[in-house]
């Protein structure tokens, strides 16, 4: 598996649901449960109660409301719109000292909302977060980082600087990476196929790594 054994939280944003096995098993991995806002309809859908419910309920009915009620669940209505409700949660992991967090659904029908979400990553660089989004798992790096991917033959993999990482090495890859550069309008690694576990190494900067959850089929 390239998803860890286990998460410190497990955030559930008001975005496109994900499918209910990969909740689920990521939900059994993960201390605590944050539903966002609208996120909340993820966890009463596959009947699991969150540990926290967080945002400006503005996509919140009454009747979820009840329903996280008679579960004891608590609220932190968090009402600034100062900053996102992804971002409220975020900083909530953090002053918690939460290291490493999933996140689901920061995609949907708002692409600023994708886009501010992949931001966020580095804002909160001292957590570790991994967002799972349309069957892949998109992992920010900050600085100089390393990292080995337990994945079989044939996953799809994809490096982006964001805007630019240096130093980049990608090995255990059909195409594999030596001292490159990633860079918003330059070279930009896509499309790229595992073959053993893999490792990553980055010098400086900042990127996402991009990896499908399955092998693809030839």
């Amino acid at each position: 598996m390239i998803i860890k054994d286990s998460y410190d939280a497990l955030i559930v944003a008001n975005g496109a649901p994900p499918s209910k096995k990969l909740f689920i098993e990521l939900a059994s991995r993960s201390k605590n449960l944050i539903a966002v806002d609208g996120g909340l309809k993820v966890f009463r859908r596959a009947g699991i109660t969150p540990s926290l419910l967080i945002g400006d309920l503005d996509s919140v009915s009454p009747d979820d409301i009840s329903w996280i009620r008679r579960r004891k669940t608590k609220t932190l209505p968090r009402r600034s719109q100062n900053a996102t409700d992804l971002e409220k949660t975020l900083l909530y992991c953090r002053l918690r000292k939460w290291k490493s967090v999933a996140v689901f659904s920061i995609n949907g029908d708002r692409p600023d909302h994708y886009l501010n979400g992949l931001d966020l990553a580095f804002k909160f660089r001292g957590l570790s977060l991994h967002y799972f989004v349309d069957g892949m798992l998109l992992i920010p790096m900050s600085g100089k980082k390393s990292l080995t991917l337990d994945t079989d033959d044939g996953h799809i993999l994809s490096w982006f600087g964001f805007p630019h990482a240096a130093g980049c090495e990608l090995q255990n890859v059909n195409w594999p990476l030596n001292n490159r550069t990633l860079l918003t309008g330059g070279f930009q690694s896509i499309s790229n196929r595992t073959l053993d576990p893999v490792t990553v190494k980055q010098k400086s900067g900042r990127s996402i790594l991009m990896v499908s959850l399955k092998p693809e089929r030839k």
